[in-house]
């Protein structure tokens, strides 16, 4: 019922775009610096490696959902999937778990950047905080919300 009320289609669908918009930027990044001479092999081959990683994704997830709503059969069952209560839990769970493990995986590289490079560190501690900010206001908004 919450899926409903929020739009779970409309969300996945918006996902999709950003991580197609993401590919895009990743790659206009790439392109620019190094038409500029700033960008050297090894960032360079990150970038083009994630950026047409991400768009490749993002245009194989948005033409299977394009193919899965073709017919009303397996949009229907599309929906069924998307809004099952356990495919929910399921998501749910894999989120926090991702978060956990994030968060402290973050702490660690914090404390093994620190004698390494202050810029590291304080850019994974600056990490570290806003990951701890986003979900102190996401748990007060849910709490008044819900």
């Amino acid at each position: 019922m919450r899926c409903k009320r929020f739009g779970t289609r409309k969300t996945l669908a918006h996902a999709q775009w950003g991580v197609l918009f993401l590919g895009v930027v990743m790659l206009g990044t790439c392109l620019v610096l190094s038409w500029m001479g700033r960008m050297d092999g090894p960032t360079m081959g990150f970038y083009l490696g994630a950026g047409s990683g991400m768009l490749l994704y993002g245009l194989v997830m948005r033409l299977m959902g394009r193919w899965r709503r073709r017919t009303p059969e397996r949009a229907e069952e599309a929906d069924r999937a998307l809004n099952d209560e356990r495919n929910q839990e399921i998501g749910r769970r894999a989120v926090m778990g991702a978060g956990a493990v994030q968060i402290f995986a973050l702490a660690a590289a914090v404390l093994v950047a620190w004698p390494l490079n202050k810029a590291v560190f304080w850019t994974v501690f600056a990490l570290l905080w806003v990951y701890t900010l986003a979900y102190l206001g996401s748990y007060v908004y849910f709490w008044r919300k819900l």
